[in-house]
This record gives structure tokens, sequence and C-alpha cells, in this order.
């Protein structure tokens, strides 16, 4: 996978703590909808909409490899037979950078200290996406436990710079501040790598 599109792929999911806040309102039959500079309104996409029970992961012992939080106290535990961490100039948006060792397969850590509600976090990075990606269709979304830690697993294909990704990205915040897993390959690729990246996912501790 080349830089520049590894730099796309991460941009359009990014979003800060500090992002500009966005306004919502509530319509007369319940809808929750965005507010946009323009005066037009998008309805917001509700996770209820996706439905599924919970889901829960723990580490897996393959993973014995493991990259420390420099922001907040984090680790991600991960297999160095598969996984390979970056230099930090591989992506500025990103602490760590990791490269399946058979490729095109990426993923991105990005931890702020500034804790965000978590409904909020996934709304910004899905704002940040409808603004940046030609296409883009939610698969999934689910409340996930990870080794104790409760957050968001959102499965997306995207449409950036002319590439279909598929993104698997798990979202989590609490008062140490607010965390973003980001794992992806070409669509065509991840039926073949879905098993890894939910494996690097399920490495994901916070003391």
């Amino acid at each position: 996978m080349k830089k520049e599109f590894y730099y796309f792929a991460v941009a359009v999911f990014y979003c800060s703590a500090l992002a500009s806040a966005q306004q919502y309102a509530t319509t007369d039959e319940g809808k929750r909808v965005l507010l946009k500079d323009n005066g037009l309104w998008e309805i917001v996409v509700e996770e209820e909409a996706f439905g599924g029970s919970p889901v829960y992961f723990s580490k897996s012992p393959k993973s014995k490899q493991a990259v420390k939080g420099k922001l907040i106290p984090y680790e991600i535990w991960y297999s160095n037979e598969k996984w390979t961490v970056l230099g930090k100039s591989e992506n500025s948006l990103a602490e760590y950078t990791l490269k399946h060792k058979d490729g095109d397969v990426m993923a991105a850590v990005v931890a702020e200290r500034i804790q965000v509600d978590l409904d909020k976090l996934v709304e910004i990075a899905l704002n940040n996406l409808k603004n940046s990606a030609s296409e883009y269709r939610i698969v999934d979304w689910k409340n996930a436990t990870i080794n104790n830690n409760v957050g968001k697993l959102l499965r997306i294909n995207a449409i950036v710079q002319g590439i279909d990704f598929t993104y698997l990205i798990f979202y989590f915040s609490n008062e140490r501040g607010s965390f973003q897993l980001m794992t992806f390959t070409s669509n065509n690729l991840f039926a073949d790598y879905e098993k890894d990246l939910m494996e690097l996912i399920s490495g994901f501790v916070i003391n």
C-alpha cells in the first residue's frame, strides 16, 4: 500500500477531541438530525438500526508483543509473526502504525488525553468520513467488550482516493482519554484478513 493512500485511508476517520461541535435536533417523529451550516439537515444513523447482541473478546495467547501508549496508559498486544510496528513518520496522525507482514493490511492507533462521550466520538468520525469519502456504507456496528473495556466496534466500507477499503475500527473512551484502533485493507482482501484484524483489536488493554 502506497504511503499516500495509507495517509488518506487514516485521515478520513481521524477525529480529534478538539473537533468543532456539531448541532443536532430531534424531529417531531423522534428522528435525530444533524443541522448543517448551509441550512440543510440529514438523519443521523443510530446504532440501534444495526441491532445484534454485544460481542466479547480477549487477548489471544499468540499476541506476545505490545506497544504502549504515550499519552494514555493503553497497550496493544500483537503477534510479531504477523505484524510489524512502523516508524512514526508513516502517519503523523497516529501514535502507532502497524503493517501486516503479508503487505496491504494496516492498523493505526490514535489516542488523546481528552475524554469524549463514546457516541460523540463515533459521530465525529462518521462526519469526517462523510466529508472525505466519495462513497461509504456502515456494514456493522456493535457494542464490544475487549478485555473488560466496553467500546464500539464498526465495520465500514468506503471508497477513498478511488480505492475500495474495508475498515474494522474499535472506539473507546473513559476518564483517561479517547482511543481509536483503526484496521483496514482493500475490500477484496478483507475476508482473508478479518481474523487477523480482530485478533489485533482483541489485544487492546488499558490500565
